[in-house]
């Protein structure tokens, strides 16, 4: 679990610092926490400082097939989780825009930055059989 905690840490860090590069524009919070939430029915949320994540997001349920992730498919979705979120902090956060175009603009970021993060091309698009993005 400890393991698992330092590397969901340093997700975070390295999705912040990809986004704050990418917007030129730091983060001024004193915290940024992410919360396991048992019954949530999104996938995730944020707020200022916070991250709030249904806890089944990026567990590995045994072999791949019938609904099951394989250890890839939800390290893919926990890291576009994770910059998915991470990103609503500028955008829907900072600049706001209607629910519609931040998802828009922040689905978009996830992928590119979840790509440049999981060490794929960035150029791979939604139908790279990952499934649908599971944050809002």
């Amino acid at each position: 679990a400890a393991g698992q905690l330092a590397e969901l840490r340093e997700m975070l860090v390295d999705a912040a610092r990809e986004l704050r590069a990418f917007f030129h524009c730091n983060l001024e919070l004193p915290h940024m926490y992410m919360l396991a939430c048992p019954r949530l029915h999104l996938g995730g949320m944020e707020n200022d400082g916070f991250i709030f994540v249904k806890e089944s997001i990026g567990v590995v349920t045994h072999q791949a097939g019938q609904g099951r992730r394989s250890a890839e498919a939800a390290t893919k979705e926990l890291v576009r989780f994770v910059v998915h979120e991470v990103a609503h902090h500028w955008i829907g956060n900072r600049v706001g825009f209607s629910f519609a175009w931040k998802e828009g603009i922040t689905l978009v970021l996830e992928r590119y930055f979840g790509n440049v993060l999981l060490g794929l091309p960035t150029s791979q698009g939604a139908h790279d059989g990952s499934g649908e993005s599971a944050a809002t």
